[in-house]
C-alpha cells in the first residue's frame, strides 16, 4: 500500500485533482494514500468497459462515469473516507465537479499489480457499508470478475461469460471489457 498522511476531509477536498505526474489520492478513514497512474491494459479496459456499460444501460436513468470518479463515504471529522472507481454507476442526478455523497449503484475497479490485495478488500467493504449495491473487480491478468453485492454475495465469472446484474437489470456480457 502507498504511504499514508492522515488529514481532514477540508483538507482533502483542497488537494488538487491530479498532481503533474498522474498521481491521485484517496482517503481511507483519515489516512491519505497516493495511488500512481495506471498502465496502459488498464486504461484500455476502463475505456472499454465503460463504453459498454454506457451502450447497454438505459440513459434514462443512468450514468456512466470513469477515470477515478470520486465519492464520499464517510465526511466524519476524525475518520473521513474518500474513494475513487476506475467506473462508477450513478442513477441519473446532475454531474458535475464535486465528489458523489450519494452511493454508486455499481462501482466497478480494474485491478492491475499496483493495487494492493488489503487495501482492495477494504475498498470492496467500504463501497458497500456505504450502500454501494455492486462492486466489480476485474483482474485483466486471470480474465476474471468478482462481483459482490450487497449482504455478502460473492461470484467470480471468467473471461467471456455473461452475468445478470441485479443492480443495474441487464445482463453483461463480460468479454466486451476485453477485446473490441
Amino acid at each position: 500500500m502507498a504511504a499514508k498522511a492522515t488529514i481532514s476531509l477540508d483538507e482533502f477536498l483542497k488537494l488538487p485533482p491530479e498532481t503533474t505526474h498522474g498521481v491521485h489520492y484517496e482517503l481511507d478513514e483519515g489516512g491519505l494514500i497516493r495511488l500512481p497512474p495506471a498502465g496502459k491494459t488498464h486504461a484500455a479496459i476502463v475505456l472499454r468497459a465503460g463504453s459498454y456499460l454506457d451502450q447497454i444501460l438505459p440513459a434514462d436513468r443512468f450514468t456512466v462515469l470513469v477515470g477515478e470518479a470520486g465519492i464520499i463515504l464517510d465526511s466524519s471529522s476524525s475518520t473521513p473516507t474518500v474513494r475513487g472507481a476506475d467506473i462508477a454507476v450513478v442513477e441519473n442526478e446532475t454531474v458535475d465537479d464535486t465528489y458523489a455523497r450519494k452511493p454508486f449503484v455499481v462501482a466497478v475497479e480494474v485491478v492491475s499489480q499496483n493495487h494492493d490485495a488489503e487495501d482492495l478488500e477494504r475498498k470492496t467493504h467500504q463501497y458497500l457499508a456505504a450502500g454501494v449495491k455492486e462492486v466489480w473487480l476485474i483482474y485483466p491478468s486471470t480474465g476474471s470478475i468478482y462481483v459482490h453485492q450487497t449482504g455478502g454475495l460473492s461470484t467470480r465469472y471468467a473471461r467471456g461469460a455473461r452475468f445478470e446484474s441485479p443492480a443495474l437489470a441487464v445482463t453483461v456480457d463480460s468479454e466486451r471489457f476485453f477485446s473490441r
